[in-house]
């Protein structure tokens, strides 16, 4: 266990050098020269030929280590060892520079994403926690979006649609015996299924066993209702058990014939049930405006130019000769920020009559 714990140490202290030094990759050679930085590492604590550590550089890897590894039995030949890693991990980093591979575009991205990482750290999230959020911040945020925590009762519903056309008088009376017929099999999934084969005038509900969608507030999955749906809404609203028959339910060009096939009642959720939701919804919200700030401070929108033209012609290039020896294509996201081009969610499939449950 010991063994594995002191592995463990060198390994963290090992990957934090690498971030450390990272800075120095991007600065010109009088800058990265370590004799240039002695103000900023302290005292010199080791070196190995060109490539030193000082006490206050060391005393930053060591912080980087878990508090459970360091413990106040660690020994000075295992603080050594430590030493003598990092500078041998420096000393490859010299060796590396030399031969130029900081200037190789893959080495570049792999350092801006550790210094890109960083730079959040330190000017977004550092002295950011949802506990600082106090509970008038979130009594106040309630206050002034309590309608957002109000859900209104909903019900979805299935249906046959009946044209008027030419004959208004005689879908009426076709919608009548439909509306009798479905009545007379409210749970038996199957008859309405075959009655909305055989009946609805409307194709594209038709396919999906005249799935009409779910009613809630003033919305049909989501969109705005017209003044005819809104009828169909409260007469489904009035309905008491799955099953339940409306209708037919009459407007300017027919008649619908609406199976209740869902309901949820009315919900609010008071201040209490969400207190916690909200802090952390407020830590997400300063969070996002601060990476929104320094994000714009760092690219601002009217500096970027794109050859699109060169774009085009690299996209056309076949995947196998556009990525030779890139390894994989896609870069990492920046934390908190939704990848371009990332795929939508697709619309759940309109699903078929429950069988008497509830949804």
């Amino acid at each position: 266990m010991r063994k594995l714990r002191n592995m463990a140490l060198l390994l963290v202290c090992a990957g934090a050098t690498t971030a450390m030094i990272a800075c120095d990759w991007r600065q010109p050679p009088s800058v990265a020269d370590p004799s240039a930085q002695v103000s900023d590492r302290g005292t010199e604590l080791a070196r190995a030929g060109a490539v030193s550590i000082g006490e206050q550089e060391f005393e930053r890897l060591l912080r980087a280590v878990r508090a459970s590894d360091l413990r106040a039995d660690d020994s000075v030949e295992r603080l050594e060892e430590v030493v003598r890693r990092v500078l041998l991990t420096r000393a490859l980093g010299e060796r590396a520079r030399e031969q130029g591979l900081h200037r190789d575009p893959v080495i570049r991205d792999r350092i801006d994403r550790i210094l890109r990482d960083e730079l959040i750290a330190s000017k977004v999230d550092a002295g950011l926690r949802p506990a600082d959020f106090s509970d008038e911040q979130i009594e106040t945020y309630y206050s002034a979006h309590e309608q957002d925590f109000k859900v209104p009762a909903s019900a979805s519903a299935h249906w046959i649609w009946i044209s008027k056309s030419s004959d208004a008088e005689g879908a009426r009376d076709r919608a009548a015996a439909v509306a009798e017929l479905a009545r007379q099999h409210s749970t038996s999934v199957a008859e309405f299924t075959k009655l909305v084969r055989e009946n609805s005038e409307d194709l594209r509900t038709k396919a999906a066993a005249g799935y009409l969608g779910v009613f809630r507030g003033d919305t049909l999955d989501g969109e705005p209702l017209s003044l005819e749906q809104r009828s169909m809404r409260d007469a489904l609203l009035e309905l008491d058990s799955i099953g339940e028959i409306a209708g037919p339910v009459e407007t300017p060009e027919g008649f619908a014939v609406l199976r209740l096939s869902g309901r949820r009642a009315a919900v609010s959720r008071s201040l209490e049930q969400v207190r916690e939701e909200l802090r952390h919804d407020l830590y997400k919200r300063e969070r996002k405006q601060r990476l929104d700030a320094l994000i714009a401070a760092a690219l601002p929108d009217d500096s970027t130019s794109i050859d699109r033209q060169a774009l085009v012609k690299f996209a056309a290039r076949p995947p196998a000769a556009r990525y030779a020896g890139t390894g994989k294509p896609p870069l990492p996201p920046i934390p908190g920020v939704p990848s371009p081009g990332a795929p939508e969610s697709k619309q759940r499939p309109a699903p078929a009559i429950p069988a008497g449950e509830n949804q």
